[in-house]
């Protein structure tokens, strides 16, 4: 009696005395063969016409990838080399295997010390959206020798600040793009709210064309505290960048900027105790 072997391609195989006609047995094996002999390229792999779901072929150099209409990463933004679409424009995606693995979320904490800050003396006004700016133009003042975290200074209580700036290059991934970017902060003992609250933004910073631009289209997200015990207690100001958020370290330097309180209320003793950094990369987590 004949008995069949495999699911996707299944092949019979006859017993004695059984009759085959070559169908039964050229097109399973021509299946099994069209999913091992390689391809040359990505493109001659998309360019394969109107593929089904579940066909699989193998591209030299990267491995076996399969069609899929339906199910996960069948809708996926097109991601070379894990998913590709069809040149043929047919509906679905070609998804490497192993790219359940594609799209790792990283992240870095770090902490806040003398040697990892930058310093000078205030970045622009306060309130202005975050433009051309030097890089030293980015300031921090003292660091608590018990805590390890910056203690700001302030410029005056008027509209005026000063900013910490947080060198970030080391803990970035060239192709990543920035998800929450959190600082952790403690204010100091406050009467009542500053109206001018600490912020934070995260910068990149140009130095051929010497242009500092935010990673966030509103400028700076603002510490929401709702009342004092909450702003004197660690808390955070976090944002997820909406615009140049994919890392180049060919030619941008990266900061996460925090901005001092100001104005009525405003006193010395604003802490940043971390910075938290989220990545999502586009390779093998």
């Amino acid at each position: 009696m004949s008995t069949t072997y495999g699911t996707q391609s299944a092949i019979m195989i006859p017993s004695d005395g059984d009759t085959v006609d070559a169908v039964d047995v050229n097109v399973p094996l021509a299946a099994v063969w069209d999913r091992h002999d390689f391809l040359d390229s990505l493109a001659a792999l998309q360019g394969l016409l109107v593929p089904t779901h579940g066909l699989v072929r193998y591209v030299r150099g990267y491995g076996h990838f399969a069609f899929v209409t339906s199910g996960t990463y069948s809708a996926s933004a097109a991601n070379s080399p894990w998913i590709l679409t069809a040149t043929d424009g047919t509906a679905g995606r070609w998804v490497l295997d192993g790219a359940g693995n594609l799209g790792g979320s990283v992240t870095h904490r770090r902490t806040v010390s003398g040697h990892e800050c930058v310093g000078a003396t205030s970045l622009i006004a306060a309130g202005e959206p975050i433009g051309t700016a030097p890089l030293n133009d980015l300031t921090f003042t003292n660091i608590r020798a018990s805590t390890g975290s910056a203690e700001f200074q302030l410029a005056s209580l008027s509209a005026d600040t000063y900013h910490a700036a947080i060198p970030i290059n080391a803990y970035l991934i060239d192709g990543a793009t920035f998800g929450l970017v959190t600082a952790y902060i403690i204010g100091a003992s406050h009467a009542g709210l500053p109206v001018g609250m600490p912020a934070m933004t995260v910068l990149r910073y140009d130095a051929i064309d010497n242009i500092m631009v935010s990673l966030f289209s509103g400028g700076y997200n603002v510490d929401t505290s709702a009342s004092v015990a909450a702003y004197e207690a660690l808390h955070t100001i976090s944002g997820t960048p909406d615009q140049n958020n994919v890392v180049d370290r060919t030619k941008h330097t990266y900061f996460v900027a925090l901005r001092n309180e100001y104005n009525t209320n405003a006193l010395l003793g604003l802490h940043i105790r971390a910075v938290r950094i989220a990545l999502t990369a586009p390779q093998y987590a």
